[in-house]
């Protein structure tokens, strides 16, 4: 049993052990101030550090996150690390600390800001502060929230106060004036802006609100726009980290930053700041900002970034901005980030405005994403008013018509046009149209480049620039023959045409604006400048050879990718066959072996069932064309339903096979080699009813749904498996035996593997007293239900 003074010399220890910092739950347990924690709690944290053990680096890295900046500084003093690790470690506590204090700074400045409205001073130690946060954070922010929570309460009262005082002014003197004069208090307090309610306040009822020196602008800015100017302006003075720092997160705060993160990295001439969001609300097609956030370079205007610049902004520190953007970079001012502060409303157009500031100074490629979904036609607006180029009315339905709102073919449209002699001053809806006709080659590979892996979507794209009927629609099936003008030789037109997949391309060409639906199984081509670009029958510019070859290019891949699959799975094939064809010459010569032995009345059923046999036989060519059509979407209950039907005649009535199966259950696989697969099983089945002489028997096939695989449970009335013959077919070995040598039950089980499933022979006999197998498959969940 641990006592009080144990538990307290075990503390002390604790705290002045040089590992310490590896164990955090530890650690928080026993700082020094908390009391003397239960020795329960002290071996419960000791207990979880050492499940989850920091390595020094972990260690360093977890508490500079933490804030714990002077811990850091211990662990880095006391511990042996790689020296590039130690650096490493250094250069992130450093960022942190600088970080943390221009937050602290700022955060400072903005409470004092506040509570100067409201009249009542917030009583903070700026200095003390300061220092704490150099040495430990968390501390400082429990402080800040503290102080937020005052400020706060003083702007709650501060604006039921003001309320108050223009509703019983405007009660004293009513009147239209009044009532507009109250509603504009109602949307500045509304906002958080006491000044300007103030200032309206003091006008009275009906008076305008006080003038604005055109000179001063910091006078008609509300509390994000005046925190902008007071950091641009200590930043002007002197351009340091903590000054850089100040000034992105104002910006943050004036655009609507969501949980922001702030890094700085000073360089020659200038200071790289970076501003890290969510950015809610930006539009999905926008590539700026980027990954790495919104990348500015804080230097005067004569003093370009170091290096190849990275995408961002310029902030020019010393001039306006008239001066031309290097490549990369679009250069802002002090005044126009003012002015966006004093014209706009709202952190979202502030953004917007600042985003346009950008974009507009940039080329189309650096601000649209080539890749995703279409662009509606109000997007299409937005994305020219941010370049900076006239959204109108007309240019706006130009593009979007031409492009169908993909975003690659309008990042083409536009650079071609814009690369014309006439530039930003000559966009029209004509330049773009002529901008179609002279970038055709390279828009046309655009369109086909998403397409270059997808053998179906290619090929179906293909098919349709030679279909004679594009205007009317066409189906699927009208498109196979479409694929075979551009397919050589028998053997690919053949594979081509039996593409099981087609129906799904054609959904996805739906889904990306190439084909619309006019009926459930008919399409027709967009209603888009789109289908202008796919030629229409087999002439005119070269297309039809370049379709032909890209399409051949295609069908070539298709077959190189899949060659050892085939085959490998090409002798493996021959054998299933093989096999089958033997086992049906072996029923027919049985039956004939009766008809010259016997000369009884069943002669006749004999001579019948002979002819059965051999009119169902298939060629070897036609099977071997089934069985290498690639796997699709199979309906069970159907399948196994057509494997069962051959086995009552096959056995003169005797056998009956139940079938038990959901509908709309559907495994990815070869219809025919799945098929053959079962009918092993059902086959062996009947010959070991028959051989019990019973005059009846029962297979019984019973198919259930499992979450994402199904299970087939095959049971018959048979005479069963001995133990020894269960074991050879588990251990994958043939049987010596007169009636069959387990072949089938072996090239079952490997397609059943083959299709990531698996075959069981469950031990014992089924309670129909014959053999038992279990079949389990997965299923193709897009087409179960």
């Amino acid at each position: 049993m641990t006592t009080d003074l144990q538990t307290e010399i075990i503390v002390t220890a604790l705290r002045a052990w040089p590992a310490r910092w590896r164990y955090p739950a530890t650690m928080l347990t026993v700082a020094e101030d908390q009391e003397t924690p239960p020795p329960d709690d002290l071996v419960h944290a000791l207990l979880t550090d050492l499940s989850h053990l920091d390595t020094p680096v972990t260690a360093c890295r977890r508490l500079t996150g933490q804030g714990e900046f002077e811990t850091v500084r211990q662990l880095l003093a006391e511990e042996s690390l790689d020296v590039a690790d130690r650096a490493a470690l250094k250069s992130d506590l450093e960022q942190a600390v600088t970080r943390h204090v221009a937050d602290l700074r700022y955060r400072l400045a903005s409470l004092r800001r506040r509570a100067a409205l409201t009249g009542r001073p917030v009583s903070l130690d700026s200095v003390r502060l300061e220092e704490q946060a150099r040495r430990s954070y968390p501390p400082v922010a429990a402080a800040l929230a503290e102080a937020e929570r005052q400020v706060a309460d003083a702007e709650t009262d501060t604006r039921r106060e003001l309320w108050a005082a223009a509703t019983a002014a405007a009660a004293a003197s009513p009147g239209a004036a009044a009532t507009l004069w109250l509603q504009d208090i109602r949307s500045s307090l509304a906002t958080g802006d006491l000044a300007t309610s103030r200032r309206l306040l003091a006008g009275g009822p009906g008076q305008p609100e006080p003038h604005t020196d055109d000179g001063d602008p910091v006078s008609g800015l509300d509390q994000q726009g005046t925190a902008l100017a007071t950091a641009l302006s200590a930043m002007e003075e002197q351009l340091t980290e903590h000054t850089a720092l100040d000034f992105v997160r104002a910006l943050g705060d004036l655009i609507g930053a969501v949980a922001p993160r702030y890094e700085v990295h000073n360089a020659a001439g200038g200071i790289f700041v970076s501003l890290r969001s969510q950015w809610p609300g930006l539009p999905r097609w926008l590539a700026l900002p980027n990954d790495e956030g919104l990348i500015l370079w804080v230097a005067p205007g004569d003093r370009p970034p170091p290096g190849a610049p990275t995408l961002g902004a310029w902030f020019v520190t010393d001039a306006d901005a008239s001066d031309p953007a290097l490549p990369g970079l679009a250069r802002v001012s002090r005044d126009q980030l003012l002015h966006l502060a004093l014209t706009e409303t709202g952190s979202s157009a502030r953004m917007y405005g600042l985003l346009r500031l950008i974009c507009s100074q940039r080329s189309v490629t650096e601000v649209v994403k080539e890749q995703g979904a279409a662009l509606s036609l109000s997007e299409v607006t937005d994305l020219l008013d941010l370049l900076g180029l006239p959204a109108t009315a007309d240019l706006t339905a130009t593009l979007h018509y031409e492009s169908g709102g993909r975003p690659r073919l309008i990042v083409d449209l536009l650079a071609e046009a814009l690369s014309q002699p006439g530039g930003r001053a000559g966009i029209s809806p004509a330049a773009l149209q002529e901008a179609r006709r002279t970038s055709w080659p390279r828009t046309f590979e655009a369109l086909l480049e998403p397409y270059r892996d997808d053998h179906a979507g290619l090929l179906l794209l293909v098919a349709v620039m030679f279909h004679a009927d594009q205007e009317d629609g066409f189906t699927v099936d009208e498109l196979r023959e479409g694929i075979a003008v551009v397919a050589a030789g028998k053997e690919a037109t053949a594979q081509l045409k039996g593409i099981p997949s087609l129906p799904a391309a054609a959904e996805r060409l739906v889904r990306d604006g190439f084909f619309q639906r006019r009926s459930e199984i008919s399409y027709s081509l967009s209603d888009d400048g789109v289908r202008h670009l796919l030629p229409q029958g087999p002439d005119g510019n070269g297309v039809r050879r370049h379709a032909e070859d890209a399409a051949a290019a295609a069908h070539r891949r298709h077959l190189a990718a899949t060659a050892e699959q085939r085959a490998e799975i090409g002798a493996l094939v021959i054998r299933v066959i093989s096999h089958m064809v033997s086992g049906t010459m072996s029923a027919i010569r049985t039956e004939l072996t009766l008809v010259e032995r016997t000369q009884d009345p069943e002669l006749r059923d004999a001579v019948a069932r002979v002819r059965r046999y051999a009119d169902t036989a298939q060629s070897l060519d036609d099977q071997f064309e089934r069985a290498m059509r690639p796997p699709e979407p199979c309906a069970l209950r159907p399948l196994l339903d057509a494997m069962r039907e051959p086995q009552s005649w096959r056995s003169q009535g005797v056998v009956r096979v139940r079938l038990d199966c959901p509908p709309n259950l559907h495994v990815m696989a070869n219809r025919w080699l799945l098929g053959q697969a079962f009918a092993n099983i059902l086959d062996n089945g009947r010959l070991a009813i028959q051989e019990t002489g019973a005059e009846f028997g029962t297979m019984r096939l019973v198919v259930t749904a499992d979450g994402s695989h199904c299970t087939v449970e095959i049971a018959d009335s048979g005479r069963g498996l001995t133990q020894e013959r269960r074991r050879l077919l588990e251990a994958r070995q043939q049987v010596p035996s007169t009636r069959g040598r387990g072949i089938g039950l072996l090239h079952s089980r490997w397609w059943f593997e083959n299709y990531g499933g698996n075959l069981e022979i469950p031990a014992g006999n089924s309670d129909l007293g014959g053999a038992w197998f279990r079949v389990r498959l997965p299923l193709c969940e897009e087409f179960s239900s």
